[in-house]
C-alpha cells in the first residue's frame, strides 16, 4: 500500500459563494407598499367633492 503524503488530492470543490440574507427581497416589498399606500392617498384625495372650507361633505345615507 502507497501512501501520497507528497502530493495529497487538490481540494476540487467549487468555491463557497456567500449567500443572500433576503433583505433585498424585503426592502423591494417594502417599497412597493409604500408606493401604493401613497398612490392610493393621491387616488382618493383627488376623488370627490371638496367644499368651500377644503372638507370633504359628509356621505349621502340612503334610508
Amino acid at each position: 500500500m502507497t501512501d501520497n503524503f507528497e502530493n495529497p488530492a487538490q481540494d476540487t470543490s467549487a468555491p463557497v459563494r456567500p449567500h443572500s440574507t433576503g433583505k433585498t427581497g424585503v426592502m423591494l416589498g417594502v417599497l412597493v407598499i409604500a408606493l401604493a399606500a401613497l398612490a392610493f392617498y393621491f387616488y382618493w384625495r383627488n376623488t370627490g367633492a371638496i367644499g368651500e372650507d377644503g372638507k370633504r361633505p359628509a356621505p349621502a345615507v340612503s334610508q
